[in-house]
């Protein structure tokens, strides 16, 4: 008898397991896959507009031979969650954000410290956002770079995320945002951050450059030099590449190595503070036929001076609008400054942007040219 009511239990356990469903399943072609994301707002409102990317499935798949690859969907509201519901009715498939490639910005939304704080809040508490997703910001609107087409492919927000992905070692590693990144330096440094540019027009877009955001509101452009020489202290110069002018000629340098070092010193209530650099590398193009010149010291020494010094040149007029323009230290020298001198750090941090903006920076770059490519 008792075998028989376990057996009972057994049959009745596995016909429950046949009968068990996904009650909340969703078909893949009932879902509407964001590919990218733009938050501008509204000409003379005081509304966001939000834009979303999303492929055409079945004309991407082949199931279809009518209409574009992609297209983008745009609504206005007072709340990002208000337009995601607006957009809701408006779009026939369930919304699904789980394949965003990137967040896009419009300028007029920057220049809103409010309206921004009221965005980064709307990601901070929602957790559906990869922290990996790439960030970027438009002088014009993010709709209008969402509606690009790039030549090569289907949706602008996999294509900038392709950027991101593939080609590091030709973009300055701080040239890259991602949203926690922006997150986590928003709050940690009171709004005070940068955003990488975006660019485009026709079917091409481009990365270089980026916005200074002070305080949650924007506050300038860097171009892509003073980018770069942010990197070079921030991050170092490893896997970076540069192309300097030396007697008429322009010379492609990748640099391999680097080591930064930064001092400070307070007298009198002043600060001063020197980076010291050094950097190696090699020469990956030359003139052709000219390869002696290579084995010669003294050209070498020259060759090594002029980069220097064009490096040291760039890292100070990026220092000089940081201190007199912005008053901002995107160079993060408090949290050098934290590590090395914790009595100067506590001094110093309350009111470290007039510190940093009024103090004495020496920059002292030093290269070393290590190799010169091959030649088969």
């Amino acid at each position: 008898m008792k075998r028989k009511r376990i057996s009972y239990v057994f049959i009745i356990v596995m016909c429950l397991m046949v009968l068990t469903g996904c009650w909340d399943k969703v078909e893949i072609n009932d879902r509407a896959f964001v590919l990218g994301m733009g938050i501008d707002l509204k000409e003379n409102s005081n509304e966001f507009m939000m834009s979303l990317a999303i492929p055409n499935l079945p004309v991407i798949t082949g199931q279809s031979s009518g209409g574009e690859p992609a297209f983008v969907k745009d609504v206005t509201d007072q709340s990002i969650l208000g337009a995601f519901k607006k957009m809701s009715t408006r779009v026939n498939k369930q919304i699904n954000t789980e394949n965003l490639e990137v967040i896009v910005f419009g300028i007029d939304l920057l220049s809103d410290p409010t309206k921004v704080k009221e965005v980064f809040d709307h990601f901070e508490r929602n957790p559906s956002y990869s922290r990996n997703l790439p960030v970027v910001v438009s002088r014009s609107t993010a709709n209008e770079i969402l509606n690009i087409k790039p030549e090569g492919s289907q949706v602008v927000g996999g294509y900038i995320g392709g950027i991101y992905k593939n080609n590091s070692q030709y973009v300055s590693v701080f040239n890259k945002m991602f949203l926690g990144e922006m997150l986590k330096e928003a709050l940690e440094y009171n709004g005070t951050f940068i955003i990488p540019e975006v660019t485009g027009e026709d079917n091409e877009v481009m990365l270089g450059g980026s916005a200074v955001m002070k305080e949650f509101e924007f506050k300038g452009w860097l171009n892509e030099s003073e980018v770069r020489s942010i990197a070079w202290v921030r991050e170092g110069t490893k896997d970076t590449q540069v192309n300097f002018e030396f007697m008429g000629t322009a010379i492609p340098f990748v640099f391999t190595n680097s080591e930064e070092k930064v001092y400070f010193d307070l007298k009198d209530n002043h600060l001063f503070i020197t980076i010291d650099i050094f950097t190696e590398g090699e020469v990956t193009e030359f003139i052709f036929y000219e390869e002696d010149l290579l084995t010669d010291e003294e050209y070498i020494t020259l060759m090594e001076n002029s980069l220097a010094q064009e490096m040291e040149n760039e890292i100070e007029a990026v220092v000089r609008r940081m201190k007199n323009e912005f008053k901002a230290d995107l160079l993060r020298l408090n949290e050098t400054l934290k590590v090395k001198d914790k009595d100067l750090y506590l001094q110093t941090k309350d009111n470290w942007d007039e510190y940093f903006s009024a103090s004495d920076i020496e920059v002292n770059v030093e290269v070393k040219v290590r190799r010169f490519g091959e030649i088969k």
